[in-house]
């Protein structure tokens, strides 16, 4: 939708036995072509993604803070490396 635009690509052979492959893919391809979409705007009954995004970002703050105390993962300093690096 909008001015979003899509690129097929059909394989075709010249040798006779392929020739039902061929012209399957190309009416598939025809067909395809024929295709068209209407771009429109969403409407969640939970409300605008902005405020779901809001929501998520709050969310995942919690957790971050209540995990901030649990982590047992130790973690190098930015310029220490790895032996044998």
């Amino acid at each position: 939708g909008g001015s979003a635009k899509t690129l097929m690509f059909v394989c075709c052979s010249p040798a006779d036995y392929n020739r039902r492959e061929t012209a399957n893919s190309l009416d598939f391809a025809k067909r395809c072509r024929n295709v068209t979409n209407k771009a429109v705007a969403s409407k969640n009954a939970k409300g605008s993604s902005a405020s779901q995004c809001k929501a998520l970002r709050a969310e995942l703050s919690k957790i971050k803070k209540r995990e901030n105390g649990t982590s047992t993962v130790k973690r190098r300093p930015v310029g220490m490396r790895r032996p044998g690096m």
